[in-house]
């Protein structure tokens, strides 16, 4: 995931590039892009936690 104003991290923005240049439209999803599908799936709670700081993050949350 990009942050919110998809300046970075360098990872995910690569990511969407090599994407695009291959096979899709490379869209890179943002933060709050993520919060958002999880939240509409129904997920409360939701929340971004980083796993490798700078670099990698994941998205927690609850559904009952």
């Amino acid at each position: 995931m990009t942050n919110d104003a998809r300046t970075g991290p360098w990872g995910p923005a690569y990511w969407g590039l090599g994407q695009a240049i291959s096979v899709s439209k490379g869209l890179a999803h943002s933060e709050s892009d993520v919060i958002g599908y999880f939240e509409g799936a129904g997920f409360t709670d939701v929340d971004i936690v980083d796993f490798i700081p700078g670099s990698l993050s994941r998205v927690v949350g609850r559904k009952e």
